[in-house]
């Protein structure tokens, strides 16, 4: 469990660096809604490290 959650959580943190990067691309290239839409994903994103998160704290709060 704990190496699963561990796993999941640097997938989770990948793509949200990949999706800042890409973001900041577009904003670079002044390519402002595609910047938003991405940030949009991002946010979504970041909706699964938080719960990569959760599942962290849930299994050390079962095996302690």
């Amino acid at each position: 469990m704990c190496c699963q959650a561990a796993g999941d959580t640097v997938t989770a943190i990948d793509r949200l660096e990949k999706l800042l990067a890409e973001a900041k691309t577009y904003f670079q290239d002044r390519n402002d809604m595609a910047a938003w839409g991405t940030l949009l994903c991002f946010d979504e994103a970041s909706e699964d490290l938080k719960a990569a998160i959760r599942l962290h704290r849930s299994a050390n709060r079962r095996t302690s």
